[in-house]
């Protein structure tokens, strides 16, 4: 948790960052051999997006490649441990190589996590996206895997056939690179250019920033000033989200476990959000305090929690996708 002289808890909780290795890049004879993967998460079969797959199919064919394994199927509504058996599903074909469309809004993160998977099992993977989807699979990869070999296509759903095949053509070459790079130059072909929390050796240190601000506590350790400089530390770490929060320090914390039955290690979710990293109890208790919930509100918070993180809710996509629904909780009732 927090070191006892700490004045603040980080409410981004540990995360771990890994540095995937990438599947080594074959050789254009292998290719051409295949057989080459293509996933088509469902998302072409809309507007002209269709395109895509049919324009790749034609490039790869110049490039004398044409042994194609197509896979077809929606991410939604699988969990984390779904879309690496589909992952896996893909794999036991043994492509040489694959490629993932489209990741253009909601599927996004689902299709990130499928590509990490693919190349995690030694299957050299171009993911095909499109803004908006772009920086959620950006964001998604740099805290799950470091890098992917992405193509952001700059397309939308008004687009006509010409124009989608034009945007393929025009990133043709860079396609080709994710798949036949040696292992240096796939590093630079694979950098997501990901401008927040960069450094893959971890995520700014809340209690060496907190010092910098020159706060103090008063005789029980709560901090005595400053609230409105903790609130920009937090809105300038993107760990806020605008609106004034109660600082999470550690005896507001102890205080918001005293109604909660539970041990604060308690996993209520698993793998969660662009980090894919598991939501604790303590998550739910320091977000409570920033809140500004009550002790007493903790057995609710956690029961409409647990509720949530239900399979049939799909708390992996409802959380992180481009278009988030709110989740709203009516409490009534004796209980309120």
């Amino acid at each position: 948790m927090a070191k006892s002289n700490s004045l603040l808890i980080d409410p981004r909780g540990d995360q771990k960052r890994i540095r995937l290795t990438l599947a080594k890049r074959p050789s254009l004879e292998e290719l051409q051999k295949g057989p080459i993967a293509f996933y088509n998460n469902t998302k072409l079969f809309h507007n002209n997006y269709m395109t895509i797959y049919d324009r790749t199919i034609e490039n790869l064919a110049r490039e004398g490649i044409t042994n194609i394994l197509d896979f077809v199927e929606t991410p939604r509504g699988k969990n984390n441990q779904d879309l690496l058996d589909y992952a896996a599903l893909i794999a036991k074909e043994k492509p040489v190589a694959a490629i993932v469309a489209l990741g253009d809004i909601g599927v996004s993160p689902a299709c990130t996590i499928i590509t990490i998977e693919l190349e995690r099992l030694g299957i050299p993977t171009l993911y095909y996206t499109a803004p908006p989807g772009t920086d959620l699979v950006r964001a998604v990869a740099n805290y799950r895997s470091g890098h992917i070999c992405i193509t952001s296509l700059d397309i939308y759903q008004g687009n006509s056939a010409k124009e989608v095949a034009a945007e393929i053509d025009a990133h043709w070459p860079e396609v080709m690179d994710a798949l036949l790079l040696s292992d240096g130059e796939i590093e630079k072909r694979s950098n997501l250019h990901f401008s927040l929390d960069s450094d893959i050796t971890g995520v700014s240190d809340i209690e060496s920033l907190v010092n910098r601000l020159a706060l103090s506590a008063d005789d029980e350790g709560e901090l005595a000033h400053g609230i409105e400089e903790i609130n920009d530390l937090f809105n300038d770490l993107h760990i806020n989200d605008d609106l004034p929060i109660i600082p999470p320090t550690p005896k507001r914390y102890k205080r918001m476990l005293q109604y909660c039955p539970y041990d604060p290690e308690m996993i209520l979710a698993k793998e969660i959000g662009p980090s894919g990293k598991d939501i604790l109890v303590k998550d739910i208790a320091i977000a409570a305090v920033m809140a500004g919930c009550k002790p007493h509100h903790m057995p609710i918070l956690i029961t409409a929690f647990k509720a949530m993180a239900h399979d049939n809710f799909n708390l992996l996509q409802s959380v992180t996708t481009f278009y988030p629904g709110g989740n709203l909780i009516l409490v009534s009732g004796p209980l309120a």
